[in-house]
């Protein structure tokens, strides 16, 4: 869950790594504002030879994002 607000950009981001922390690929989705608690969610097949997930959050300027319960889930 995040709530944003702010001008300019944020994102919510997974970041692919292989063995040696080299990224391997990457998907995000942008943050809207909203002064609620809202939900992000992104869906994502990882690439071969994945060995770890980063979740990355990143915000403009003058952006404020609060983050709340981020969850990873592996199917």
């Amino acid at each position: 869950f995040y709530a944003a607000s702010g001008a300019g950009s944020a994102t919510l981001a997974l970041v692919a790594l292989d063995g040696g922390g080299g990224v391997l690929g990457s998907s995000s989705t942008a943050l809207t504002n909203t002064t609620e608690l809202r939900r992000a969610e992104l869906t994502w097949t990882t690439p071969p030879g994945t060995v770890s997930v980063r979740i990355v959050a990143s915000a403009a300027a003058g952006r404020t994002v609060r983050l709340d319960d981020v969850v990873l889930v592996v199917d």
